[in-house]
């Protein structure tokens, strides 16, 4: 499924379309370096979600993923991260993400005409706990 939904509103002649990629790079499917009968999921931090396609012509794209970039959600780093060929055995959520922002941001770089286009990104929001990471 690539459109969640969209809204057509007539009286502003727009629409509003929700995509979902909650990673921004792509999700795929990968077999097992053990086991060639069993897959895993893997994120490809080199390469654009396939949905990417359907964002380009947008007047306003609103980027939000940080909320899936959590150890629950990335198996713990392990055996999920693949650029190219190479999955890392280990790879921290925080180098992953910056890995596959540096992918998105060189996509919007080559895809999308910053004069027409309003981009956005939302990444993370601040914790009022101890434990607070700021991206930069």
């Amino acid at each position: 499924m690539e459109f969640l939904f969209m809204v057509w509103v007539m009286d502003y002649n727009c629409s509003i379309d929700f995509v979902q990629a909650p990673f921004l790079v792509r999700r795929r499917q990968s077999h097992n370096l053990n086991d060639r009968n069993r897959s895993r999921e893997v994120l490809r931090l080199d390469l654009m979600e396939k949905t990417s396609r359907l964002y380009r012509d947008a007047d306003v794209i609103v980027f939000n993923s940080w909320h899936w970039w959590n150890h629950e959600k990335t198996s713990r780093g392990e055996n999920y991260y693949q650029e190219g060929s190479f999955v890392y055995l280990k790879l921290e959520t925080i180098e992953a993400y910056k890995k596959a922002l540096t992918t998105w941001g060189r996509w919007v770089d080559k895809n999308i005409d910053v004069n027409r286009t309003q981009v956005v990104f939302r990444g993370y929001s601040v914790k009022t706990s101890a434990s607070v990471l700021f991206l930069t």
